[in-house]
């Protein structure tokens, strides 16, 4: 007879349960890595779409050519140089994704179709003060 042969059906039933309890462990640590993994990955899309923000109008569209894999260094952190290179290269193929400049507000200044006020001109004012009047 064989070891194998000779062992009980609790023993093999003990075993057994005792490898599913592993099994689901397992399973457990395996989703608790994946939940802190996507943690980590939202916290580092949110650096690389702050980076992105002086660049691009819309910091998300980085993600619709790229992934934050290929702006990972070799230890797996967000490298600042490679995320420039990837925006560099997104606004060379699409240069619209790029972010307008500051326009001046031109609601600011005098305008020509402003109406004179009612009173003197400055210039007025000032000869009516220095001749004594008002």
């Amino acid at each position: 007879m064989s070891e194998h042969e000779n062992e009980s059906p609790e023993n093999e039933s003990g075993g057994n349960a005792e490898a599913a309890k592993r099994r689901r462990q397992l399973r457990e640590a395996e989703g608790q890595r994946d939940a802190l993994q996507a943690r980590v990955d939202q916290y580092e899309r949110s650096e690389v779409e702050r980076l992105a923000g002086d660049l691009l109008e819309d910091p998300s569209d980085l993600f619709l050519t790229s992934s934050l894999d290929v702006m990972r260094d070799e230890e797996g952190r967000i490298d600042q140089d490679l995320v420039r290179a990837e925006i560099t290269s997104l606004t060379e193929q699409k240069p619209h994704y790029r972010k307008a400049p500051d326009r001046p507000d031109m609601h600011q200044g005098a305008r020509a179709d402003a109406s004179p006020d009612e009173g003197p001109s400055f210039g007025e004012a000032l000869r009516n003060t220095l001749r004594g009047g008002r």
